[in-house]
């Protein structure tokens, strides 16, 4: 079969599926292309059905008053006639076993999501159904029973629950919480990109839940918006649908060379069709938290061959050269996280949940909450640099004083008058310029106090008329106003942009100090 990673499947494998042949790698490829997921639904279901439904498949969730208008249409579909029973409730759809069906939540290429009423306790909850295409492939029945093997064994508030796991007709379901909130892909979609406060939040939340999953040995694979539910807003996300997740001691599920995940979310070792480890998910978390900053994936709209071997070489664009305008330390927590090797991504997830928390927590409250050291210890460099750059300056004018610029006579005798007899600060010209810009001049920094041993000396009297030719006055001020505004957008531009060099420099040396291990003869050798 082609491979799936470059190519959608030709009319003969859509016929192969239709008449029940079992073939897992025709199925991972659906389960991450949905233009192909929707070729085969069309050809499953009939056409009334197909136009009718077709268009709530991105929605969160169509109750029974919106269903209504589609209830007959959906009653002609062969595929639901044969799952649903009659209902005496003129509100539902059907039944399945005790539940009462009232709403389609969502529907994908691999599965179909139902929100049904548990009559015997009455509790609204959630069933998810193999997709109609997949109902007669014998591996339907063994990616619904592994998603709930993989998720039965874990116990966490970010983790959707599976209550039951049931056949109706033959056909197998999971009976799940009913979560009315959307997924974040959905949330994105909608209104954009998310602030980095909701976004540090969720990503915080789905760390701590494969965290949880990876300490039961399970490694999710599949991480990304879609699977990500949201409630109260953005306060509360839920990972969902291990369908794809594997055991780590499974065998059965280890399978090299097949790639197995949605293609802009999955992590190097992913896209080349290696084994995915913990910190493969760790990598797919750094692509959410991507899109959550800038309201879509990396690389989005590229083919989708082309987004998988960008990842495989481990060109994944930077975040920072796509958005500028955030604080610089989630630029090196997004790089973090996407690091090529995954050694050198956070340990476990359990650490990049503690990172994400503390995150968070500076965001609440920056003054008292520190950012992890690995965030903000580079930043300090360009601070330092600028210092040195300033102290060398000032040192620079204590030692030589002043240029003596070329200036007319008039002014350096104007200014050689307006100096003030103890020296302890410069006087402002008689006339300033009417172009002046006043200039605060520190009356106790160093910059001011040594330069000032030169000002009684009368050759320095030229240094001061250039100045106040040049357009400046030196008078008690604390800021420093500037009608040039394009200016101080260039300067700040090449500020930022010299913060990233400095911190692509930084990440560079903590490579090299981290990779180099010097032993006793290289220290001799060193010394020789």
């Amino acid at each position: 079969m082609k491979s799936n990673a470059e190519f959608c499947l030709a009319d003969s494998d859509f016929q192969s599926l239709l008449a029940g042949t079992d073939n897992p790698r025709m199925e991972q490829h659906l389960d991450h292309c949905q233009q192909c997921a929707s070729r085969l639904e069309q050809l499953a279901a009939d056409e009334t059905f197909w136009k009718t439904s077709s268009h709530s498949l991105n929605e969160d969730l169509l109750d029974a008053p919106a269903l209504d208008e589609i209830e007959v249409s959906v009653q002609l579909s062969p595929v639901l006639r044969a799952i649903l029973s009659p209902s005496d409730d003129p509100h539902s759809l059907g039944r399945i076993g005790r539940f009462e069906i009232c709403g389609i939540v969502g529907s994908g290429g691999m599965g179909t999501v139902l929100k049904a009423r548990d009559v015997d306790i009455d509790r609204i909850v959630a069933l998810k159904l193999p997709a109609a295409h997949l109902l007669e492939l014998p591996s339907a029945l063994e990616r619904i029973e592994r998603e709930a093997r993989s998720a039965a064994t874990i116990r966490h508030p970010n983790i959707i629950e599976i209550y039951q796991v049931d056949r109706w007709q033959g056909i197998p379901y999971l009976v799940m919480p009913y979560l009315p909130g959307p997924s974040l892909m959905s949330r994105l979609e909608q209104h954009g990109k998310l602030d980095v406060l909701d976004a540090i939040r969720i990503a915080r939340q789905t760390a701590a839940a494969l965290s949880a999953a990876h300490q039961h040995g399970v490694v999710h694979r599949d991480v990304k918006p879609g699977n990500i539910l949201l409630g109260k807003g953005t306060e509360q996300a839920v990972l969902t649908d291990f369908g794809i997740a594997k055991i780590q001691d499974d065998v059965s599920m280890t399978n090299t060379g097949v790639i197995v995940g949605t293609p802009g979310f999955l992590s190097p070792e992913q896209a080349r069709g290696s084994e995915a480890g913990p910190q493969s998910d760790l990598y797919s978390l750094g692509t959410v938290l991507w899109s959550m900053l800038t309201g879509e994936p990396p690389m989005q709209g590229l083919p989708t061959h082309t987004i998988v071997a960008a990842i495989a070489r481990g060109e994944m664009p930077k975040l920072a050269q796509t958005d500028r305008d955030l604080p610089t330390w989630v630029y090196r927590l997004v790089d973090w996280l996407h690091a090529l090797d995954p050694d050198d991504r956070p340990e476990t997830a359990a650490q990049c949940e503690t990172i994400l928390r503390s995150c968070e927590q500076h965001l609440l409250d920056p003054v008292r909450c520190k950012l992890p050291s690995r965030l903000q210890n580079r930043r300090r460099l360009l601070p330092s640099l600028i210092g040195v750059l300033w102290l060398l300056i000032v040192v620079s004018f204590s030692l030589t004083g002043l240029p003596e610029w070329p200036v007319d006579e008039g002014l350096s005798s104007r200014a050689t008058a307006s100096q003030p007899a103890d020296g302890n600060a410069l006087a402002a010209p008689a006339e300033p310029p009417g172009n002046a810009v006043p200039v605060a001049i520190p009356q106790n920094s160093m910059s001011a106090r040594l330069p000032q041993a030169n000002m009684n000396d009368p050759s320095f009297a030229p240094a001061n008329a250039s100045i106040a030719g040049a357009g400046f006055s030196a008078v008690p001020m604390t800021s420093i106003r500037v009608d040039d505004d394009s200016q101080i957008e260039k300067l700040e531009t090449s500020m930022r942009e010299l913060d990233l060099e400095m911190n692509a420099l930084s990440d560079e040396l903590d490579r090299l100090r981290d990779n180099k291990t010097l032993t006793p003869t290289d220290e001799n050798n060193d010394g020789n």
